[in-house]
């Protein structure tokens, strides 16, 4: 009875110990950096009336452009990252208007937040402020954007920023933030991202001018589709072949503009929305991506 006895409480130990090695192993392979994400992800976030982009790149980074207006994303980043991942290596804010910044209020209380880089566009009001401050207490180094500085991520990942130029900001009386809202294009080997902040159409004719778009393979529309931007001379310069528009659903400003979606209508440009989308995902292998939205919908 008793070497019985032995006999079930050895078995039973046997079995604790190959279960924990088991466990073991299944959190070595679950956390090793070979299982890091192997493509380039870009989300853009459904965050109502604003902008919010999360680019997960294939060499474990996570960089944010415009945090949106409300608490939105944290809840986002909550369902998307894994709950281990509580660094974003990489914060841009294309402009200082809530609608693109204030939801990194909260990521910068419940994320490690490795820098910051946003547009020197003087900006008063107090959510503003308040972010700097906060942003100053963390300790976060933040740095302005001049235009045609380079970020290279990866050997074959780059980030650079195509407006706003330093002499423009220094020298312009800015009639609207917009104007001064950074534009960056992500490479990731043989495509290309384009990021248009909230440019007018005037600065989007200035980087006509400078001949900086080849072959765009996605642009994420400036200001969520206003008649203020992406005129057809900006959608002929970058020919992209994927649109993406921000904008909330059924808001108050009538974005998209209906003269914005016929621009790239006539132009042959699948689009997709996040006020009728949601969620929209691109991944990439640097060859080729696929889009996929949350929700499918017409336009």
């Amino acid at each position: 009875m008793s070497m019985f006895v032995l006999s079930k409480k050895w078995l039973v130990l046997t079995s604790f110990v190959i279960f924990l090695g088991a466990l073991g192993l299944l959190l070595v392979f679950y956390f090793s950096p070979t299982q890091a994400l192997k493509q380039l992800e870009i989300t853009f976030f459904n965050v109502g009336q604003g902008d919010s982009v999360l680019i997960q790149t294939p060499y474990q980074q996570n960089i944010i452009i415009d945090g949106g207006p409300d608490n939105s994303l944290i809840q986002k980043l909550g369902r998307t990252l894994p709950f281990y991942d509580r660094t974003i290596d990489l914060i841009i804010i294309t402009h200082p208007q809530s609608d693109h910044f204030f939801g990194f209020i909260d990521v910068l209380e419940r994320y490690k937040v490795e820098r910051i880089i946003t547009a020197d566009i003087p900006y008063e009001t107090e959510d503003w402020k308040a972010f700097v401050l906060l942003a100053q207490q963390k300790n976060i180094p933040t740095h302005f954007v001049s235009s045609e500085r380079s970020i290279t991520l990866g050997e074959d990942l780059f980030l650079t920023f195509l407006w706003p130029q330093e002499q423009f900001i220094n020298t312009q009386t800015l009639k609207d933030a917009n104007e001064g809202s950074v534009v960056a294009e992500l490479v990731y080997k043989d495509q290309k991202y384009l990021f248009a902040g909230e440019i007018t159409q005037e600065i989007e004719k200035r980087l006509i001018e400078k001949n900086l778009f080849h072959d765009i393979d996605v642009l994420k529309v400036a200001h969520h589709g206003s008649k203020t931007s992406t005129s057809k001379e900006f959608i002929h310069s970058t020919t992209p072949e994927v649109a993406i528009i921000m904008a909330g659903k059924e808001n108050r400003f009538g974005h998209p503009n209906f003269r914005t979606l016929k621009t790239l209508q006539d132009s042959n440009i699948p689009t997709f929305r996040t006020d009728i989308h949601g969620d929209i995902t691109i991944t990439s292998d640097g060859a080729r991506y696929s889009t996929v939205p949350q929700f499918s919908g017409g336009l």
